[in-house]
């Protein structure tokens, strides 16, 4: 517990109340059952939504108290994307100035160490035995006459054939061709800055899904300095009705269905959490948003981010946060807290970061994995279920069910737990809509089990009942 008024209890003797929560010898927390079978449960400290106990104890209370049965589900998952494969970066030193040519670059040795330390977060973190690292690509400066050879001790020009090399241990998302913003370009050149990227990854086995796009620095979607030579001041939330509409009409005609949005963007946020956010301007394409985090793009060792991130939040820093600078330990400390946060809290969107986070800095570690071993370490000290990990059809998916979900809220979806039924109950839906919602504590078709919670997506027609086995926790 941090960052809570705290009211330290103890339990009297002959009372017959279980403690739940307990630091040292102090009781912080009390289950008891009255006289008539009921069960209550007693808590003595504050809690709010942005502490780390919130995020641990309001769900299994839930749990608790619905037996597991609710409408909804909750699991944890961790997805990264690195943004800007195969392109150069602008490169900023300690001293605080910035390099733009030549800039950084990925290494053949950079993208094996990269696959090397993706594995060995495996080996170390059994809870994330699936996870993979999703890699944004700008496809112009792939070499179309690379073997397909990995180089460990490769330098720039040996990328595209260690990433031939490695395709299977990456997934891949189109990041357009040269990597321009978006937000006033012509039909004909968003719409070739799309396919001719696809064309550039299909040529070497990227095939990353035609159904998802991911804008240059999330532009074309509303988000823009007013100024195009201002590239250092906060851009302009004009709102998803200030898209790029020619980037709406070229990604259709590409059966494009989802654009990467940005969560620190308000009108990229979706009202409801894991959702996707359908478009104003064009319904059949959806923003499904990414989080941002404070691993600067253009950051390759711990004393360049250590130096812009205190440039930004230290005492003496254009954003002051913190009273005092903080060392890299801490901000990777503290940015791994943020993003549990955010894996706690269920959410499914991606974390974003940048080619000049893989540099491997010595030893074989990089910024991205510095950060990616923290969160993992941080989350195997409170759960026990697995860190899930999808590629992006599958993210997209998820949203896209989590939409209906809520959806049917919006509704008004009835569920009904009738315990006289059988072994363990029924649960009876309806709703005045047709849609689908998801079911937790119920066995049904298309169920999935995580932890020891069973959930069941159900497919409803308007004003007609639907009933499923009922699995709660006893």
């Amino acid at each position: 517990l941090t960052q809570s008024y705290v009211y330290r209890t103890a339990i009297t003797p002959g009372c017959a109340a279980e403690a739940t929560v307990t630091n040292g010898s102090d009781v912080l927390g009390v289950r008891t059952t009255s006289s008539d079978g009921r069960e209550r449960l007693a808590l003595t400290f504050t809690s709010n939504q942005y502490l780390t106990h919130s995020d641990l104890l309001v769900y299994g209370m839930l749990r608790w108290t619905s037996k597991g049965m609710f409408l909804g589900e909750q699991r944890h998952h961790l997805n990264v994307d690195i943004d800007d494969w195969f392109n150069t970066s602008d490169h900023y030193y300690p001293d605080g100035h910035v390099e733009y040519e030549p800039g950084f670059k990925v290494s053949g040795h950079d993208a094996v160490n990269l696959d090397n330390q993706q594995t060995a977060l495996r080996a170390a973190h059994p809870q994330a035995a699936d996870f993979k690292l999703n890699l944004a690509f700008n496809g112009a400066d792939i070499d179309p006459f690379a073997g397909s050879n990995c180089s460990p001790d490769g330098g720039p020009n040996e990328l595209t054939a260690t990433s031939k090399c490695l395709k299977a241990n990456f997934r891949w998302i189109n990041h357009t061709l040269n990597h321009p913003e978006l937000n006033h370009t012509s039909y004909a050149t968003t719409y070739a800055e799309i396919n001719d990227n696809r064309t550039a990854g299909n040529a070497i086995g990227l095939n990353a899904p035609d159904s998802v796009l991911k804008t240059p620095e999330y532009s074309g979607l509303g988000v823009y300095n007013p100024n195009p030579d201002d590239d250092t001041s906060p851009p302009v939330d004009h709102g998803l009705a200030g898209s790029n509409p020619e980037l709406l009409r070229a990604a259709k005609d590409l059966n494009v269905k989802y654009l990467h949005g940005n969560m620190s963007f308000a009108s990229h946020v979706p009202a409801n959490l894991n959702a996707a956010k359908a478009h104003p301007l064009e319904p059949s394409i959806s923003v499904v948003p990414d989080w941002p985090t404070n691993i600067a793009y253009f950051v390759t060792t711990p004393q360049e981010e250590t130096a812009f991130y205190n440039s930004f939040y230290g005492p003496n820093g254009k954003f002051p946060y913190w009273p005092q600078d903080l060392t890299y330990a801490q901000i990777i400390d503290y940015e791994a807290g943020v993003a549990l946060g955010h894996v706690s809290s269920g959410a499914i969107y991606s974390h974003t970061f940048h080619i000049g986070n893989v540099y491997d800095y010595g030893s074989g570690r990089t910024l991205l994995t510095d950060w990616i071993d923290a969160v993992m370490t941080k989350y195997e000290a409170f759960y026990s279920v697995p860190l899930l990990n999808q590629d992006w059809t599958a993210l997209t998916a998820y949203a896209t069910t989590r939409t209906a979900h809520f959806a049917q809220l919006g509704a008004g979806v009835d569920a009904v737990y009738d315990r006289s039924v059988g072994t363990t109950g029924t649960i009876t839906v309806t709703s005045p809509a047709a849609g689908t919602v998801q079911i937790s504590g119920a066995q049904g078709a298309g169920s999935s089990t995580y932890g020891t919670d069973v959930t069941t997506p159900l497919t409803l027609v308007a004003d007609t009942a639907a009933t499923v086995t009922a699995v709660p926790h006893l």
